[in-house]
C-alpha cells in the first residue's frame, strides 16, 4: 500500500501530529519538521497549525504535499538575509514619508 493511499483512507478532516504524519508516509520526524519550517527547494512548505501546544497537519494537506504535481506549485520565495530585509523596510518607509 502506498503512503498516499494510506492517507486517503483517513478522514479528510482528520489532523495528525507531525510524528504520526512522518510514520504514515514513511519518513523521519525531522524530515516533516523541515518540510513545515524550511520547505522544499521549490518553495513549498507543509502547512501546519498549533493546537494545545502541539503542532499538527491536516491529512488532506499532507496528502497534497506528499504527491507532487497534483496542483500548481507556487513560485519559490527568494530568501533574503535579515539585514537585507531590514534595509529594504527602511527604504520603503523613507519612500512613503517623502
Amino acid at each position: 500500500m502506498s503512503s498516499v493511499a494510506s492517507l486517503e483512507s483517513l478522514a479528510p478532516t482528520a489532523r495528525l501530529s507531525l510524528s504520526k504524519a512522518a510514520k504514515t508516509i514513511g519518513v523521519n520526524t525531522s524530515t516533516v519538521w523541515r518540510w513545515a519550517f524550511r520547505g522544499l527547494s521549490d518553495g513549498r512548505k507543509l502547512p501546519t497549525f498549533m493546537l494545545g501546544g502541539r503542532r499538527f497537519v491536516m491529512v488532506e494537506e499532507l496528502s497534497r504535499f506528499a504527491s507532487p504535481g497534483t496542483e500548481e506549485t507556487p513560485p519559490p520565495v527568494p530568501r533574503q538575509h535579515a539585514r537585507t530585509r531590514a534595509a529594504a523596510a527602511v527604504r520603503e518607509c523613507e519612500a512613503r514619508t517623502l
